[in-house]
């Protein structure tokens, strides 16, 4: 009896249409430290279909390799952290001035207002941002912030909050 031959289905040889949809689902800095340098094919969806990026917990060195690769220039939706292991990590993004003008869902943690000056002066040119949160902010006041398209706002932040939030119709 002849021996059946199993022919394995390579993750390549999906099309281009079912990738994307994976991609949709998945933190843009997974997918490129899994198919980045692939082929041109796989570089080409990354570079238009990386669309979301968590980078609470991702390293200065992975960092710069996804910025210096400009794989951010479809994201949409973005979460970073100044936490111990990202220290002053916002004011570092927001020091290589990157264009993301298209972004728009912005997640900060442990945002010291005092320390990310730049970060605050650079957030009302996210023109198109509708959601922005921002976690355990902490300051003694906060400079006005113009965002048109703003649909959800979520902060917590420590007893000062009240302080310094307004609310205008």
């Amino acid at each position: 009896m002849p021996k059946k031959v199993y022919r394995r289905k390579s993750f390549e040889r999906l099309p281009n249409e079912i990738l994307i949809e994976i991609f949709a689902y998945l933190n843009g800095v997974d997918i490129i430290n899994s198919f980045s340098k692939l082929n041109i094919r796989f570089e080409h969806l990354l570079n238009t279909y990386c669309r979301y990026f968590d980078l609470k917990s991702i390293g200065k060195k992975q960092f710069d390799y996804i910025y210096q690769s400009n794989y951010f220039k479809q994201c949409k939706s973005l979460q970073i952290s100044d936490d111990d292991h990202t220290h002053d990590f916002v004011n570092y993004f927001f020091t290589l001035n990157y264009q993301l003008n298209q972004l728009e869902s912005l997640s900060i943690r442990n945002l010291n207002f005092e320390k990310n000056y730049l970060f605050l002066s650079q957030i009302s040119s996210f023109e198109n941002l509708v959601c922005l949160r921002i976690e355990n902010i902490c300051g003694n006041s906060c400079e006005q912030i113009n965002l048109p398209n703003l649909n959800k706002l979520i902060l917590s932040s420590c007893s000062n909050f009240s302080n310094w939030i307004e609310v205008k119709d």
